[in-house]
């Protein structure tokens, strides 16, 4: 006995008309420069596949901002990458407390007068040698422009108040080092 079920064709899925193609010979150039420039924007009929909505400006802004910018390049080592550093270190006190209060409160505020100092940086913390713990209490890092800059910086009235507060309190100049040298980006 035959079957009665009857087979019925499922409807075609409704198609999506595609972008028209413009084959004009002016746009011929525009779609060779889009494919040799992998980081150039997505054609403004882009969308995300059969069936889904164009994707929006603001989407397109983000991908461009994330894959269209090509890497910038590192900067020449020259003189616009230079500078000159002073670093103290001092060794580790008798009186940690009270050396502390006086380089925080009083020796700090001075040096940060000085002229021509761009940056002021003090260890965080425990100092320790790959050997292990150092006899060091505190590195102080103080950035110029070059070592004329520090020169003059502290030839200055602010310079010798400076020098002559660090006499208070770390008066031993076996307790403190002091290293000048100017530096380059690589």
């Amino acid at each position: 006995m035959a079957s009665d079920t009857k087979k019925t064709k499922a409807a075609p899925a409704p198609k999506t008309e595609a972008a028209p193609i413009d084959e004009s010979p002016a746009a011929e150039p525009a779609a060779k420069a889009a494919d040799s420039n992998p980081g150039a924007a997505a054609p403004s009929n882009y969308s995300r596949g059969e069936g889904q909505k164009p994707v929006s400006a603001a989407y397109k802004e983000n991908w461009n901002a994330i894959f269209g910018k090509k890497k910038a390049k590192k900067k020449p080592i020259g003189k616009e990458n230079e500078m000159a550093k002073m670093v103290v270190i001092y060794k580790t006190p008798a009186n940690i407390a009270a050396f502390d209060k006086h380089y925080y409160e009083i020796h700090v505020p001075l040096a940060k007068r000085l002229p021509g100092l761009r940056k002021y940086e003090v260890s965080r913390g425990p100092i320790a040698t790959p050997a292990g713990p150092a006899n060091v209490h505190l590195i102080a890092t103080l950035h110029f422009d070059d070592l004329t800059a520090i020169k003059k910086a502290f030839a200055s009235a602010e310079g010798q108040a400076a020098g002559a507060d660090r006499r208070i309190f770390a008066p031993d100049d076996s307790g403190v080092q002091m290293f000048l040298f100017e530096t380059r980006d690589l």
